[in-house]
């Protein structure tokens, strides 16, 4: 019999209560039951406005908002330092054996966690597991990437896809 540790997932939020939704369902309907959802907010007032009803629907759910404080350099508008200390918030507060990243806007299939905790109990000597990413259009069909984004565009197409990319809140150059 497979052992069934405790995940527990982190997912930084930022002002999108209504992907964040999204976001939670998808943990809450993994077929891997053993999770703890963290969910930290990034200054965000607006998660309070929901947060009782969420811990309500998802009861496996912490969800805790982290205010700004002007004098420490990590709360800078420097997005990356930002986004690196919501995540080491909810890494601390993981009790999880292992630890897995979701953001806001997205979600992981049904069997994600599963798979990735099988592999991973199967052989102890592994560190960390990883696995592919699919990405959609707003219409659900699915995007094909042409281009990685962190190299330069070398054709009017790849700048037209960056910048498309951008626009829709995929992609936050910093």
């Amino acid at each position: 019999m497979m052992s069934t540790p405790l995940v527990s997932v982190v997912t930084p939020t930022k002002r999108r209560p209504e992907l964040l939704y999204r976001t939670m369902l998808s943990v809450a309907q993994q077929s891997y039951s053993n999770i703890q959802h963290v969910i930290v907010g990034d200054d965000c007032p607006d998660l309070w406005n929901v947060a009782t009803v969420y811990a309500q629907q998802f009861p496996q759910a912490l969800i805790v908002n982290v205010c700004s404080n002007y004098n420490d350099p990590c709360t800078s508008t420097y997005r990356a330092a930002r986004t690196a200390r919501i995540r080491n918030i909810g890494i601390k507060l993981a009790t999880g054996k292992y630890i897995a990243h979701l953001d806001d806007d997205d979600t992981y299939d049904v069997d994600h966690i599963a798979r990735l905790v099988a592999v991973l109990e199967s052989d102890p000597t592994l560190g960390a597991a990883h696995s592919y990413r699919k990405i959609f259009e707003r219409d659900g069909t699915p995007h094909i990437i042409k281009h990685h984004l962190w190299l330069p565009a070398d054709s009017e197409e790849e700048r037209k896809e960056y910048k498309r990319w951008v626009e829709m809140g995929n992609y936050v150059p910093n």
